[in-house]
Order: structure tokens, then C-alpha cells, then sequence
């Protein structure tokens, strides 16, 4: 359980990166290892059940919040009840995917990769807050004033880049978890750090990668300016909250191994950026 300075509270180079208030001091997901199958089959039941309440506001509920605030529906949604899949217009496809594809995610992540507990509280939590970003960018995709839709998404510069960002996002938080989970199952391996795979170029990309697929996808829904905000606020999250955090948790446990493979891996989040 890492050295025994680290046991002692002694261990030199610890986080440079400090909670910046008591709100940025909270850890989520929680670091506790036990199998929890009631959340774990309810945050799978919620994110399933993001996909046709995603759905849905694309093809029906969605407008009515925005016409009855005096809005304007964009000319592509108003053709979405006769489009080629599903009803949708191929942008609004394009969106649904992304809703599909970061479900999938996180029901792979809550059954397969994650060793921490998600108790039921903790499940509800993550498929709210989940649900209410995905929301979020339907009905600014749905909203003439902001939406990012066109009835050629294949040849929008937003669109390409948008989707580019949400792949590449959802391949390294994948991937890197996956990767981990083979090191951690391996008997061997217990009782330390890992850093390899994708965690080589950065000791956090699965944070990152979560990072690039939440821009992408309001991207998608909204363009530059959204995506780009919403990159900053999921980025500064993880800089100002979870890595401080998770520091002093890896260092806690690992010790010296740990700030090893923190001096040795090039970057925390974002490969290239940070």
C-alpha cells in the first residue's frame, strides 16, 4: 500500500494542484471497491432510458418548451417527423448517436470496468446530470437561435469536428479504462499504479477523454461557442476539482510509485494541451 513514507504523511512532491473551495473538495465517484448491483442495474436502466427521452425531444417534446417561450424551431427540426431515420433528419441522427454512443459508455463503464461502489443515490446522481447535458444540447440543436442544424451535416465544418472531438473522447475514456482494468485483474499487479496504454501519454486521458466527447457533442448541437464552453467547464472541473483530489488519494495508496509515474507521463489530461 505504497511506501512507508506515504503511510507516514511524508511523501515528498505531493499535489501541486489545490481544491480551490469546499465544493471543488468533493470526490465523485466514490473510491470505495464493492459490488453494488441494485445501482449499478439502475444507472444502467437510466441511461437506457436517456436514449428515448433523447429521442423524443428531437422528434416531438422538445419543441413544445421552446414555442410556448415565444422561440422559433429550426427549419431542419420542423422536417424531423418525415425523416429517413427514425422520422429524423440525418443531423438530428447525427445527435441521437452521440446520445447512444455515451449511454453505451457508461452502462460498459458501470458493469465492466469500473471496482467502485455506485449505490443507487450515486446512480440516480450520475444519470441526472448525465440526462440534463443531453438535454441541454437537444433543445439547443431544436432553438433557430442556436442550433448548429443543416439539412447537409456532412458538409458542416461544426458537424465533422464536433463528431471527430466525440470519438476521439469516447475512444480514449474506453480504451484507457479497459486497459486499466486488464492491468488491475491481473493478481500480480495488486497494490500498484498503473500508466500504461493510454495512461502513458497522460496520467489522466480517461478525465480527458470524457473532457473531448462532452465538447463534441455540444458541438453538434450548437456550435463553436457551446462546445468550446463546454469544454472549458468540463476541463477546469477536472483541473480544479478531481485531479487535486485523486493526487492525494494515489499518493495516499501508492506512494512513491505513483509520483514515478506522474514525473514520467508527459501529460494530465489531454494529450498535447495539458
Amino acid at each position: 500500500m505504497g511506501s512507508q513514507a506515504a503511510q507516514n504523511g511524508q511523501v515528498k512532491g505531493k499535489s501541486d494542484l489545490k481544491p480551490q473551495s469546499k465544493v471543488h473538495n468533493v470526490d465523485f465517484p466514490s473510491r470505495v471497491k464493492r459490488s453494488t448491483p441494485t445501482g449499478t442495474m439502475l444507472l444502467v436502466i437510466l441511461r437506457l432510458a436517456d436514449i428515448a427521452w433523447q429521442y423524443m425531444l428531437s422528434s416531438r417534446w422538445g419543441r413544445v418548451p421552446i414555442e410556448a417561450a415565444g422561440g422559433q424551431i429550426s427549419s431542419v427540426a420542423q422536417q424531423n417527423t418525415t425523416g429517413p431515420f427514425l422520422g429524423l433528419q440525418p443531423y438530428y441522427f447525427g445527435l441521437l448517436v452521440c446520445a447512444i454512443g455515451a449511454s453505451y459508455k457508461q452502462i460498459v463503464w458501470v458493469i465492466f470496468t469500473s471496482e467502485q461502489e455506485c449505490p443507487p443515490q450515486a446512480a440516480i446522481m450520475i444519470g441526472v446530470f448525465n440526462t440534463v447535458f443531453n438535454s441541454i444540447n437537444a433543445l439547443l440543436s431544436l432553438w433557430s437561435w442556436s442550433s448548429a442544424a443543416t439539412n447537409d451535416p456532412l458538409g458542416s465544418t461544426a458537424f465533422l469536428l464536433g463528431g471527430g472531438l466525440f470519438g476521439l473522447g469516447i475512444f480514449f475514456e474506453q480504451v484507457s479504462e479497459i486497459q486499466r482494468k486488464s492491468f488491475k485483474s491481473d493478481p500480480k499487479n495488486k497494490g500498484k499504479p498503473y500508466a500504461g496504454g493510454l495512461f502513458s501519454i497522460a496520467l489522466n486521458i480517461n478525465y480527458g477523454g470524457y473532457t473531448l466527447w462532452r465538447a463534441g457533442y455540444a458541438m453538434l448541437a450548437a456550435g463553436y461557442f457551446w462546445g468550446a464552453f463546454i469544454g472549458v467547464f468540463f476541463f477546469y472541473d477536472f483541473y480544479a476539482r478531481a485531479l487535486p483530489i485523486l493526487d492525494k488519494y494515489c499518493i495516499e495508496r501508492y506512494g512513491d510509485a505513483f509520483l514515478e509515474q506522474r514525473r514520467k507521463v508527459p501529460y494530465r489530461l489531454i494529450p498535447g494541451i495539458y
